[in-house]
């Protein structure tokens, strides 16, 4: 009886540990706000929110999400492209 509810556990574990790396979130799978969320909760993100709007850095927050602003020497300002800094969680 005892083996048992030992195997069942087991399984339970196994299951439980499956379960955990199929439904592990991507860039590609959470909306905005869970974004934000995990940027916010990122403690290596901390030091960029402390650059955002400050001279000479390029991080910015639009809709609450955490940006950086990149632009090639060659090309005008208004060319700028922003990139979503990716909280680690997320990251490969």
């Amino acid at each position: 009886m005892d083996e048992d509810r030992l195997r069942t556990f087991e399984l339970q574990i196994q299951w439980r540990r499956l379960e955990a790396k199929k439904y592990k979130p991507t860039i590609k799978t959470i909306n905005r706000n869970q974004l934000i969320e995990l940027q916010q909760r990122d403690s290596n993100l901390k030091p960029l929110f402390a650059l955002v709007d400050k001279p000479k850095h390029d991080y910015l927050i639009h809709s609450g999400v955490l940006l950086r602003k990149w632009r090639d020497n060659v090309f005008p300002p208004s060319a700028a492209i922003h990139h979503i800094v990716v909280p680690s969680q997320l990251r490969p």
